[in-house]
């Protein structure tokens, strides 16, 4: 007797949607899922259950979790029509899922997930559409008081939220373009849990208050909710930059990420991940530690805006150590690759605590003057694959998500050959023609161009690591509306597909 399966569609809109039962037979070993629909659950009859979450960031965006931790990968064709399943685990080994058919209509009205009970093996040929809620859920609605909410990364496959305080000064009320900035708070032992964690960011927010006010800045303190900022910040800040772009008439390109202590050691952990996430980066009091002070790491200091404040007689010696030791990294890195890179460096006389009237002349230059540019002509940067869920010691528990890393300005890895792998990347345009050196891991390379890059009514070379893998007229005609959806400020006019 086969085993008995119940796929479960856990639509992730809180709108009215339609839901829909399938009846399935057996065939192949395939499943074939149509891509509307981002989270899916699949139930076996023993009462475990594998989760498949739906990411574009990349191409394995899709992976199955369950609690033995056994994963089976997903992948999809290009143009992100099908996706074909492979399952891998004691429970489903290799077991397809072809040939459903719709058999009920659910009412549009009831926010339930679409069933059906089917044999080992089906195919949902169709799925229930997720309803856009732009525009109709926004959660930074207050203006003119320090509101918090509960945030759940929206690319997360997990449940966890975090605590998420923010600030709009009512003079910004109705305007648009608002620079931002996201400030992490510090704390260190403090903060192992969420009350302590939440109390420490309030702790900021008078004096950031102040700063929002006579700037004219939102604010955003996010909480490490007993997390602390680690590795998890990555899908943390990107999904809710993402959602303050959406909800929000910002400056796509003018959202910044300061720190102080901890949160400046977040900073200097991940920045380098971030770089084309903000407009500048301002640590207070931190220092990076030496094991990361690596000339990969320091590579993307070149495309950034990176301003780090830090007093001499700060009670933790070390960190003054580290910012030297950094500082001078990076001088002989600006004489090897010959010119200056994004990277100041400005100590004060002064300890821990960080110099509210010299931050606050730093912030409101640093917002004149700097601006995130996605269309960079030489870029130096890296990539790396990792999608999983963990759960260690500095987490108290919880499970976080560690998302890939797959993009760097205008370069997108939609496919790698390896993952847990750092690649470096370094991107050159002259003229019409693009030069990529690229160490080996990726399979699929996406070129995004502009004609803010190059001139694209005419012929376009690319060569990646001294081939030419594509000399032609770019015909740009793919649809980008979902990217710029996420990201208003993500202007570009196409890409080219290049296989490595």
């Amino acid at each position: 007797m086969k085993k008995l399966v119940l796929l479960s569609l856990a639509l992730s809109s809180v709108g009215a949607f339609s839901a829909s039962e399938y009846v399935c037979k057996n065939s192949n070993k395939k499943i074939n899922l149509s891509l509307s629909n981002p989270n899916l659950v699949l139930k076996m009859s023993d009462n475990k259950s594998l989760t498949l979450r739906y990411s574009k960031s990349t191409s394995r965006g899709f992976n199955i979790y369950k609690s033995e931790q056994s994963k089976a990968k997903l992948k999809f064709d290009r143009g992100l029509k099908k996706v074909i399943v492979k399952l891998n685990s004691k429970s489903l080994k290799k077991e397809t899922f072809v040939d459903c058919k719709k058999i009920v209509k659910v009412d549009p009205v009831k926010v339930e997930p679409a069933k059906a009970e089917v044999s080992t093996e089906l195919e949902v040929t169709s799925l229930p559409k997720v309803i856009s809620t732009k525009g109709e859920h926004k959660i930074f609605t207050k203006y003119g008081q320090l509101a918090q909410i509960k945030y759940k990364p929206i690319n997360s496959p997990v449940s966890f939220k975090y605590d998420v305080l923010y600030y709009i000064p009512k003079s910004l009320k109705g305007k648009k373009g608002l620079k931002t900035l996201v400030f992490l708070h510090g704390g260190g032992a403090s903060t192992s849990d969420r009350a302590g964690s939440l109390s420490v960011v309030r702790s900021y927010s008078s004096d950031l208050i102040q700063i929002a006010n006579k700037l004219g800045v939102v604010l955003v303190l996010p909480s490490g909710s007993g997390i602390n900022w680690g590795s998890h910040m990555l899908s943390y800040l990107r999904d809710l930059n993402t959602t303050l772009r959406q909800d929000l008439d910002l400056d796509p390109n003018g959202i910044a990420l300061s720190g102080h202590s901890m949160g400046g050691m977040g900073i200097t952990r991940t920045g380098y991940w971030l770089t084309d996430d903000y407009s500048f980066f301002l640590p207070v009091a931190a220092g990076l530690d030496s094991k990361n002070l690596t000339e990969s790491n320091m590579r993307p200091y070149f495309n950034m805006t990176y301003h780090h404040l830090q007093g001499l007689r700060d009670h933790f010696g070390v960190f003054v150590t580290r910012s030297k030791q950094q500082e001078a990294f990076i001088k002989k890195m600006e004489v090897k690759y010959g010119k200056k890179s994004g990277f100041t460096m400005e100590f004060y006389n002064g300890s821990h605590n960080y110099p509210l009237t010299r931050y606050t002349q730093l912030l409101k230059s640093l917002f004149k003057t700097s601006s995130r540019n996605l269309y960079q002509k030489e870029l130096h940067g890296k990539l790396y694959f990792r999608d999983e869920v963990l759960n260690n010691q500095w987490s108290n528990g919880n499970d976080f998500y560690l998302a890939p890393r797959n993009t760097y300005f205008w370069l997108k890895a939609t496919d790698f050959r390896e993952e847990l792998k750092v690649i470096d990347v370094d991107a050159k345009i002259q003229n019409n023609k693009i030069s990529i050196k690229i160490g080996e891991g990726v399979k699929t390379l996406r070129v995004y161009l502009s004609s803010k890059m190059m001139n694209l009514s005419k012929e376009v070379e690319i060569n990646v690591n001294g081939i030419n893998k594509f000399k032609n007229i770019p015909t740009l005609d793919q649809d980008l509306s979902q990217e710029i959806k996420k990201d208003p400020g993500f202007k570009f006019d196409g890409y080219i597909d290049l296989t490595i």
